[in-house]
């Protein structure tokens, strides 16, 4: 397990965290060692594997973790249907959740609005999500894009992905256009 100790002290000063577990691996300090805004990504906490290596959801909710982070962002096919985690994660931090070519809704508290994909011919969805989640949190807290904004730059972001096979990262340039366009 990673813990706060593992975190060279020049990476704790960062701007912007975005804690992105893969298998369960965060130790709990880490979840409160951080000045800047703290995004997570939980969804390699909603994952289990049995002897057999099969991977199946796991209902992750720890309220006291969540208190020290930002933004969660995950995707309706993370909670398998699970709305009830939606209704957890929300009263506790604003919380998004995607759901590829159909959008998104973000919840804050009692609020909830809706936000459109942006269009993109799919060949392979692979590492959209995370690219979406890093941008939106890139968009919000060091751009400080209002919301709809961040929300609608980070959906151009991830639509770049989806454009081509395999984990495609957005070049520099491509970043640059889409980035004109709102500051």
């Amino acid at each position: 397990n990673l813990s706060i100790e593992d975190v060279p002290a020049a990476w704790r000063a960062a701007g912007l965290v975005h804690l992105a577990p893969l298998v369960d691996e965060l130790n709990n300090d880490l979840y409160s060692a951080f000045r800047a805004p703290v995004m997570l990504t939980p969804q390699g906490l909603m994952r289990q594997w049995d002897a057999k290596g099969r991977v199946t959801f796991r209902r992750w909710f720890e309220p006291h973790l969540l208190r020290h982070v930002a933004l969660a962002v995950f995707s309706q096919q993370d909670i398998e249907g699970d709305t009830s985690l939606i209704e957890a994660f929300r009263q506790v931090v604003m919380t998004v959740v995607t759901d590829g070519a159909a959008g998104g809704a973000v919840y804050r508290g009692t609020s909830v609005f809706t936000y459109p994909a942006y269009p993109a011919e799919e060949v392979d969805p692979t590492g959209a999500g995370d690219v979406f989640a890093t941008s939106l949190l890139i968009a919000q807290y060091f751009l400080k894009l209002p919301l709809e904004e961040a929300l609608s730059l980070a959906a151009q972001v991830a639509a770049l992905t989806v454009q081509h096979t395999g984990v495609y990262t957005p070049t520099p340039d491509e970043i640059s256009a889409i980035v004109a366009q709102y500051t």
